[in-house]
């Protein structure tokens, strides 16, 4: 990874649309457009039992871990294998500097993976822990969501200061952001303040510490429903006059029975007329078949 360029790593970071992982009865489909030559966005969708040597991990568990924990770990891998992870993240800034953010970010995601793979099985809330406390010791600011998703058409995902993922009832034929569902929280952005487990010590002052990361949880109750994860390039709540989830609700509208790769086509195409696009665009779409 060392040796990777910034483009190249971009490059697997966000895979060619035809080529992203998805789960049975679940189609997924995710893009992301610089500004400019490169960017500040980061769009990753992971399939576990794809990208991580479980085998290895096991090893490592067998080695460094009393019994029963190795088989808990045991357990919880048979069901990480069965799960999809999605990550966006926007970072201050555009080009050359924020595309290595980016990259910084991308490192240290796969490393905590890893990490939470050996130690756990699984991801836990103490991932997004670790991503936050890196940036904030280097003052670097950005906003990321972080999910899995299951065959069974269960999301469960944290968020720092991230964009409400919005969501499509196929029956209702209805967009509506999730933060309306009485069930989503969202944390600070990366960056402001140092977690509530920080392994470090700092001098905090009136801002103090970010609460524990909030587990949010949304279940798809139709075949049909989509779910948007995006980033403000797309819809930025603080600038209406340009793209408006009423333009992102009549494209949803239109292609709800397409493939999810065909609909994120499409909103980005809609987004390209809909104005002056000033900013990386980032966008992921989970679709219940």
């Amino acid at each position: 990874m060392e040796d990777e360029s910034i483009e190249q790593i971009l490059k697997r970071m966000t895979p060619p649309i035809g080529e992203i992982p998805n789960l049975r009865g679940i189609d997924i489909a995710g893009i992301m457009i610089p500004r400019e030559a490169v960017g500040g966005d980061y769009t990753r969708i992971i399939k576990y039992s794809e990208e991580y040597d479980f085998k290895k991990i096991l090893e490592y568990s067998q080695n460094n871990h009393s019994p029963n924990h190795v088989q808990r770990i045991t357990k919880a891998i048979a069901e990480t294998k069965n799960r999809v992870a999605l990550i966006i993240a926007d970072f201050e800034g555009h080009g050359a500097q924020a595309a290595i953010y980016a990259a910084q970010f991308d490192a240290i995601v796969d490393g905590t993976i890893n990490q939470q793979l050996r130690e756990h099985g699984e991801m836990r809330r103490e991932f997004i822990d670790y991503i936050a406390d890196y940036f904030h010791h280097r003052n670097i600011h950005g906003t990321m969501i972080f999910g899995e998703i299951t065959s069974a058409g269960t999301f469960r995902f944290m968020s720092a200061g991230h964009v409400s993922p919005y969501i499509f009832s196929k029956e209702n034929n209805v967009l509506e952001d999730i933060s309306s569902k009485n069930i989503y929280e969202n944390n600070l952005m990366l960056g402001i303040r140092p977690p509530n487990s920080s392994i470090r010590t700092y001098t905090t002052g009136v801002i103090g510490y970010e609460p524990a990361y909030h587990i949010n949880e949304w279940e798809f109750l139709n075949n049909g429903d989509l779910f948007i994860i995006y980033s403000d390039g797309l819809i930025d709540p603080a600038q209406s006059s340009q793209y408006t989830p009423a333009q992102l609700q009549e494209v949803l509208r239109e292609t709800k029975s397409l493939p999810a790769k065909t609909i994120v086509e499409l909103i980005v195409e809609d987004r390209a007329r809909g104005g002056n696009i000033d900013d990386d665009i980032s966008v992921i779409v989970v679709k219940k078949n």
